[in-house]
């Protein structure tokens, strides 16, 4: 998947608020061209927040993909916080999370996100035959690259 990094600091940013200290979910959907998926569009579904687990219900869940058909595209992962450093999918997020299909990807932050962190300092789950599993950290640069957001070429003065 190929994610811009200004999609990735509006994520961050998105999950400052609210500030109680809640689990955030968030959708990154996108196109497919070929092998390769181009992340376009963060999705924040209207959700149930708890300290320990979020929820989607099903009319949430319908209406944060209401807009594939429109603009011709998909869902490409699931993103939620944690409270602690612990980036482990928990036996609720194998159960919960938004597809139980094969390489769909579900990425957990750390601390709410408070940290700004590194799409490497979080727990980047794939699903397979065999049920959830984490990524290394080669594993996940080799999945997910993320490019510029801007490039800024002027010079000043």
């Amino acid at each position: 998947m190929l994610l811009s990094e200004l999609l990735w600091g509006t994520l961050l940013e998105e999950f400052r608020w609210p500030r109680r200290a809640v689990e955030r979910v968030a959708y990154i959907d996108g196109i497919q061209a070929g092998e390769t998926h181009i992340a376009t569009t963060l999705t924040l579904p209207n959700a149930e927040m708890y300290p320990g687990h979020f929820t989607v219900s099903g009319n949430a869940m319908s209406e944060a993909g209401k807009h594939f058909r429109a603009f011709q595209i998909q869902r490409l992962a699931q993103v939620h916080t944690h409270p602690g450093r612990d980036v482990r999918h928990s036996p609720f997020d194998d159960d919960n999370a938004y597809s139980q299909m094969d390489d769909a990807l579900s990425i957990v932050i750390p601390q709410h996100a408070r940290t700004r962190p590194e799409l490497t300092e979080c727990g980047v789950h794939i699903r397979d035959a065999n049920g959830w599993r984490r990524l290394g950290t080669k594993e996940i640069t080799n999945r997910i690259v993320m490019i510029p957001g801007c490039l800024d070429f002027r010079r000043y003065g």
